[in-house]
């Protein structure tokens, strides 16, 4: 199967397969013919897509993981000796951690945008026929997907002690960053080690399974992230 990126009039990269494209416009004759494929579509330019959004997130859970172990041993041994230079390093580890999250998370949300199927958790709950909103809303429509959701809103809450947290107790905010880190510390391993929302699937199918039909509606694709809001 051979892929080919283009770029619509919107501006915004997309993906066709040279079945798909001739199939949607009838021309079955240039069915294996992938550049008279795109001309029946109008004037597009073929640009390059970096490819490698999966891997970039996945690095970023494992880089988030590594400074999670960290902010939950040093600031808290910090507390206990009195050690003010350990103590210091939680507010700083709390806003990387939160740097590499909401990066993985981005990478996971563009790949479901863009409709990338050779992303496992892309072809099983998403499709390219879905509205951008369900493509979104599949991001997080999915045991993986949930799960970076939650450790990204964890990292969110505890970047916001780190950033606004300076009438604290140097002592308390030390503590209470190391306790937020321990418990994503063990949601970031569970994902890494049994739920990697990054998989890869070769070779990668037509077309994706469709996000679960239950969760096509607008309420149900606004619920998880405010109920995680309201969990953490």
């Amino acid at each position: 199967m051979v892929f080919k990126r283009v770029r619509n009039a919107t501006g915004w990269p997309c993906q066709f397969r040279k079945f798909t494209v001739a199939l949607c416009f009838g021309n079955l004759d240039s069915a294996f013919n992938v550049s008279n494929s795109i001309k029946v579509l109008g004037d597009f330019d073929p640009v390059i897509v970096p490819e490698s959004f999966a891997e970039i997130g996945h690095f970023a859970l494992v880089l988030a993981m590594i400074v999670a172990l960290v902010q939950s041993v040093l600031p808290m041994a910090g507390a206990a000796r009195g050690n003010h230079s350990w103590m210091a390093t939680a507010a700083p580890s709390a806003i990387v951690q939160l740097l590499c999250t909401a990066t993985a998370f981005g990478c996971l949300l563009y790949s479901f945008s863009v409709s990338d199927f050779t992303v496992v958790n892309v072809a099983q709950n998403s499709n390219s026929l879905q509205p951008m909103i369900y493509k979104i809303s599949s991001t997080w429509g999915n045991h993986e997907g949930s799960m970076v959701l939650w450790v990204l809103i964890l990292a969110l809450f505890g970047g916001m002690v780190a950033l606004f947290g300076g009438n604290l107790p140097p002592t308390l905010k030390a503590r209470t960053l190391s306790v937020q880190s321990m418990v994503a510390f063990g949601f970031l391993l569970f994902i890494l080690a049994t739920s990697n929302p990054f998989e890869r699937l070769n070779p990668p199918p037509i077309d994706g399974r469709d996000l679960n039909p239950l969760l096509h509606d607008i309420g149900l694709a606004l619920h998880p992230p405010m109920l995680y809001v309201g969990y953490v």
